[in-house]
């Protein structure tokens, strides 16, 4: 069996066809065997029992050959089937475990399953709900590569995504799970204990426990064992009903393996005569609704950071915080920010990012000797930025153009402006202080136009005497001014996301779009760590 699975060049999509037209069980077979040892595993490790893992596994691939000809398989079946696999195994536990207290009452309460002090093993029994929880872009990325035993190649083909993107997916997701973990009471779960972890149950599933040809055979109406009977028919009516149910209440269940399932993969739903065909079975055990946290996101940074151990990273903003919160949360640690007026936190290029509606709606850094002196050395400036629309102002416009990162006043940092261009502005000390000499540059040579991500980089090299734009990984332009030469003096002003100057008559440049991913370096990021920054590293 191993032999035809390496072999056979059919996709998931072709080999699903070739058994709902013909009942083709070897094609059932094959397509068994890719994924078997996932569901296996996922199974066992919310069972920890052989056969009960056997059984729940049978049943989530007879959900498929049930399910099969409502699914998008243009889409990747292995996330699917993880995601059916778990539920299946959390129903199943939940009702085997409840079996055992009605015994232990019976029995004058006889301790119940103790928890093991193995790292692995408390691991284990969080990941497959941990992982249900994550967004669907980072949890596909993460079954296919970790839990399938993909190569990175194979998942980005797989996804139909470029490879530079689906390597940020992986990183992003492995530290959003990291953190689910965390907070569920994994203990010090550092990024490269969980993937290392990761790498183990890969490699501890590699062979499966082979039973592809009988759930070949059950899936085409052979003999089914009750207890896997029992498991699909529960597993089929949720799925009908989460079909059936109003958008809010599969929201309410959006933590259940089932609930959020018609959202996944299905098309629009089956006939009444396809259901109606549907063979009776036993009386379906009822699945529970899996408890699910929400998602808080915190600050974290990626494990694999191309940049080195001490990074001069001054300030991180990810925009990952709760919706409705008034904090930015500073990803160092140090300068979490306000965030003021109509802001809000929305979805973004990873993850969640801060939403500006064109008015006073920003995020403001706190004062600091750090962040008040940082443009008086040499420093770098990196944002995502996605407008909403071209600044319809002109000149000194407040709507201008739309401020990114800026320290207020003689505005310092990064904008775009109403001729679609991006620019990093800097000031020099001039004669008198009102005369400041400006010293920028800017992307000026193409037309970059709104509804779109870009991601943006300035740099000041202070000893050099150069001041450099990154437009999405690429340098834009440079210019060059006399080494050393001091800075403009800033007071009293902060450093703002998503504004100028708020409540200024001229020059406010409240944006409008979505910021993502700002960062502020107390040193030059080289043009490798600009690179690495847009491939999301």
């Amino acid at each position: 069996m191993n032999a035809m699975v390496k072999t056979d060049s059919r996709t998931d999509a072709q080999l699903m066809a070739a058994f709902l037209d013909r009942k083709d069980e070897e094609a059932f077979e094959i397509l068994v065997g890719r994924h078997e040892a996932m569901v296996l595993r996922v199974c066992a490790r919310v069972l920890r029992d052989e056969h009960g893992a056997r059984d729940a596994a049978q049943a989530a691939f007879l959900v498929l050959a049930r399910k099969g000809a409502a699914l998008d398989l243009t889409r990747p079946l292995g996330p699917w089937l993880h995601h059916v696999a778990y539920g299946v195994a959390v129903s199943a536990f939940r009702e085997r475990e409840a079996r055992r207290e009605r015994e232990r009452n019976a029995m004058n309460g006889s301790p119940g399953r103790g928890s093991s002090g193995d790292a692995d093993e408390a691991l284990r029994e969080m990941l497959d709900g941990e992982l249900d929880g994550l967004p669907e872009k980072y949890r596909r990325p993460l079954v296919l590569f970790h839990l399938e035993g993909k190569s990175l190649e194979e998942t980005a083909r797989t996804l139909g995504s470029p490879t530079g993107t689906v390597g940020a997916w992986l990183s992003r997701g492995r530290e959003l799970l990291r953190r689910r973990l965390v907070r569920r009471g994994a203990g010090a779960v550092t990024g490269t204990l969980l993937a290392a972890f990761l790498a183990r149950e890969a490699a501890a599933q590699g062979a499966g426990w082979g039973f592809a040809r009988a759930a070949a055979r059950a899936a085409a109406g052979g003999a089914v064992p009750p207890a896997v009977v029992t498991m699909t028919q529960g597993a089929l009516n949720m799925m009908l009903f989460a079909k059936l149910k109003a958008a809010a209440v599969a929201l309410i269940a959006a933590g259940a393996f089932l609930g959020a399932n018609s959202a996944l993969f299905t098309r629009p739903p089956a006939a009444a005569s396809e259901l109606a065909a549907r063979p009776t079975l036993a009386r379906p055990v009822e699945l529970p609704a899996i408890v699910e946290t929400p998602i808080t996101f915190e600050p974290f940074e990626r494990a694999e950071s191309p940049f080195p151990a001490t990074s001069d990273l001054v300030a991180h903003f990810k925009f990952d915080d709760e919706k409705g919160s008034t904090t930015a949360v500073d990803a160092t640690g140090k300068y979490n920010a306000k965030v003021i007026g109509t802001a809000v936190f929305a979805q973004g290029k990873f993850g969640g990012a801060l939403k500006c509606d064109g008015k006073d709606s920003y995020v403001e850094l706190p004062r600091s000797d750090e962040l008040d002196k940082i443009q008086e050395a040499s420093f770098s400036l990196a944002a995502w930025f996605k407008p909403e629309n071209v600044p319809p102002g002109k000149d000194s416009d407040n709507d201008a153009s739309y401020a990114i990162i800026v320290k207020s006043g003689w505005h310092l940092g990064l904008y775009y402006t109403n001729e679609k261009k991006f620019t990093m502005t800097h000031w020099l000390a001039g004669e008198k202080p009102e005369e400041p000499v400006w010293t920028g540059c800017g992307a000026w040579e193409d037309e970059f136009e709104p509804g779109q991500w870009y991601h943006l980089v300035g740099t000041l090299d202070r000893a050099a005497g150069k001041v450099a734009i990154y437009l999405n990984g690429e340098l834009k332009h440079a210019i060059e001014f006399t080494p050393n030469a001091v800075a403009k003096k800033y007071t009293t002003e902060t450093w703002k996301i998503g504004i100028g100057n708020p409540g200024s008559k001229e020059w406010s440049w409240p944006a409008k779009g979505l910021i993502d991913d700002v960062r502020i370096y107390g040193r030059v990021i080289s043009a490798a760590e600009v690179k690495a920054l847009h491939e999301g590293k």
